[in-house]
């Protein structure tokens, strides 16, 4: 005790030299008398003094988790940030309870954020807000995570997906069909019909803005994607030979995208140019180059109007070269107290020297979100219909048409949360009718994964 009491001792005048702080007769100080001191001294706008107090108190005791809670504040507050951040997560693990857990996420993630490392941040604040011991903690650290979000130049988000399917390989629903004209049945094999199994499928997303202005922002993003897949046993005994892996899709983005929100009519808007490539099957399918925009224009209070265009040339290496034009229209209009309706309506043009990538497409859909959470999850839910016209067809000189119908119903379980993640769940059935019998297709599929909650 007295050697710690002479530690104190100097390190108070040590302080008070450097801090230039009154000196007074000198008296010989408890553990709980320096923690109080150093207390008062960082609430009085004195954190030199509480931090230098704090490093000699950690040297008695490292694992005290309230010097350690002092110790970070007081260093972030003199622009000690590696220190503050240490201390923080030094707390993190020496805390016992929720309460404890939430402050020491807290300052560590303030400290990150003040020392520039705002990614980071974003991180501890996801766990603060997981440990957050009340509703009005949890709204202070998701608060604090869109204020570090909205000054961070990177920004990620992350998906994952774990879809059972009838119908992985997008293969035909019937057994036998009519091809060429000729009026007899061909048997299909068993790896050009449906095959049951399970989709895993993942995303990354991530965009650093490198400039910006007060109703502008310029960034450059990445893109990532990946979905592969496991057979049933019985769709292995349909098509021995072949695996989920076959039909594996990956693709690899980069761009630029350039944001304007400018104070008169029309509203917001988008310009952005992409660069990407695609494997199938792990091998190269094709590279595309995209050029598109959207605009956004607010119609009151409770409708908005948004319509987009894009143009996209693909290059093929295990696909057809393509050149395709697509534009979007979508309105969406809040009902009264009961939810939010969206209408929307697109056409794409693709134009291909080969059969199946030269064609026109009319799609249209109806969606609903509604307001009231159902057993605490949220719903929506939505209607799509789909015309393609194939003007040429290999199996047919009349061409081809399809029509395809396809609904789907998505929750969010809002009340189950992990780090600031809601799990989801969705089921999608769809059902393809072709004008050749071939591509007549039905898919059921029930997907499970996780959505950010904030």
């Amino acid at each position: 005790m007295r050697r710690f009491a002479a530690l104190v001792m100097a390190t108070l005048l040590a302080a008070a030299a450097a801090f230039a702080e009154p000196q007074g007769a000198t008296t010989e100080l408890s553990p709980e008398e320096a923690y109080r001191t150093a207390f008062t001294s960082l609430e009085a706008g004195k954190p030199g003094l509480a931090n230098a107090i704090a490093d000699a108190l950690l040297i008695r005791n490292p694992g005290s988790y309230r010097v350690l809670i002092l110790k970070s504040r007081a260093a972030r507050s003199i622009g000690l940030f590696a220190e503050a951040a240490a201390a923080g997560r030094a707390a993190w693990r020496a805390a016992e309870d929720k309460p404890q857990r939430f402050t020491a996420a807290m300052v560590t993630a303030q400290a990150l954020s003040s020392d520039g490392k705002r990614t980071r941040a974003q991180l501890w604040l996801r766990r603060a807000a997981d440990r957050a011991p009340t509703e009005a903690t949890r709204a202070m650290a998701v608060r604090d995570f869109r204020y570090v979000r909205a000054r961070n130049p990177w920004s990620t988000e992350l998906s994952f997906n774990v879809t059972p399917s009838s119908n992985v390989n997008n293969g035909s629903a019937r057994e036998t069909t009519q091809l060429y004209g000729l009026p007899f049945e061909f048997q299909l094999s068993g790896a050009a019909r449906a095959l049951e199994g399970v989709e895993y499928a993942t995303s990354v997303g991530s965009r650093y803005r490198f400039a910006q202005g007060a109703d502008h922002a310029h960034d450059l993003v990445v893109q990532l994607s990946h979905r592969t897949y496991s057979l049933t046993a019985d769709a292995r005994a349909q098509a021995p030979g072949v695996s989920g892996s076959d039909f594996a899709f990956s693709q690899a983005a980069l761009g630029y995208v350039y944001q304007r929100r400018p104070q008169v009519w029309p509203g917001p808007y988008t310009l952005s140019a992409m660069a990407g490539h695609s494997w199938y099957g792990g091998a190269d399918y094709f590279s595309y180059l995209r050029l598109g925009g959207t605009q956004k224009i607010a119609l009151g209070d409770k409708a908005a109007l948004s319509f987009s265009g894009s143009g996209e040339r693909q290059f093929g290496i295990g696909a057809p070269d393509a050149g395709i034009l697509r534009a979007d229209l979508r309105l969406s209009r809040q009902i009264g107290d009961l939810g939010r309706l969206g209408l929307s309506l697109s056409h794409t043009d693709s134009a291909s020297a080969t059969d199946v990538s030269d064609f026109s497409e009319l799609r249209s859909g109806l969606d609903f979100t509604l307001a009231r959470p159902i057993l605490g999850a949220h719903v929506s839910f939505g209607l799509d219909w789909r015309q393609r016209s194939y003007p040429r067809s290999r199996h047919d000189p009349g061409g081809r048409n399809d029509r395809e119908v396809s609904a789907n119903i998505d929750l969010v379980f809002a009340q189950i949360e992990r780090f600031g993640f809601n799990p989801t769940l969705s089921l999608r059935a769809g059902r393809t009718d072709s004008s050749i019998g071939l591509y007549d297709r039905d898919n059921l599929g029930l997907s499970l994964g996780i959505r950010s909650a904030f």
